[in-house]
């Protein structure tokens, strides 16, 4: 059984970037209070907050990222 499709942590792990995360989008923006949503500019992140305003949100993290030697830099 699979909490999400295998090929997603294929795509994580052989990414170019050294640190990125999976991010979930909708067709519609009915993101709610628990969702940690996030704002992406040209695929970067800009923004990740729960408290951001649902209408403002490209798309939900989630939860599955990788870091590379520096991530934890940031």
């Amino acid at each position: 059984m699979y909490f999400f499709h295998p090929q997603l942590l294929l795509d994580l792990l052989t990414a170019k970037y050294e640190d990125a995360f999976l991010v979930g989008y909708r067709e519609e923006n009915s993101y709610g209070d628990e969702e940690m949503k996030v704002k992406i500019r040209r695929g970067q992140l800009m923004e990740i907050s729960k408290e951001m305003d649902p209408n403002q949100a490209d798309g939900e993290n989630v939860g599955i990222v990788k870091f590379g030697a520096s991530g934890h830099e940031y």
